[in-house]
């Protein structure tokens, strides 16, 4: 069993030794967490806008088949309204980041 210790420690200890010269390449192209963010921030915004539309065309719609119904009217109208909220969140996101970058610029 001491044998079996022994040999395991020194090959521990010689592959230890040869392992300084492994280096690995960076797999994601941003080097910093500004430029991480940032990335990130422009995805949701690519993402966003379709979704915009969709909330926006999708209220309209409702709006329009509620025949007179005032309950499915403000339900569209809701809609809408928090789609619009949401796209102002997701734009006040991005003038954050963007201020905050120039600040540390």
């Amino acid at each position: 069993m001491k044998k079996i210790i022994f040999l395991f420690a020194i090959s521990y200890l010689l592959f230890a030794v040869t392992a300084d010269a492994v280096t690995f390449a960076n797999p994601i192209k941003y080097g910093t967490i500004p430029q991480v963010i940032d990335a990130i921030v422009n995805f949701i915004m690519i993402v966003s806008i379709p979704l915009l539309s969709g909330a926006v065309i999708y209220g309209g719609l409702i709006m329009i088949t509620s025949s007179g119904d005032p309950a499915k009217f403000n339900k569209g109208w809701q809609s809408i309204l928090y789609a619009i909220a949401g796209f102002i969140v997701i734009l006040l996101a991005k003038g954050i980041t963007l201020a905050i970058k120039n600040f540390f610029d």
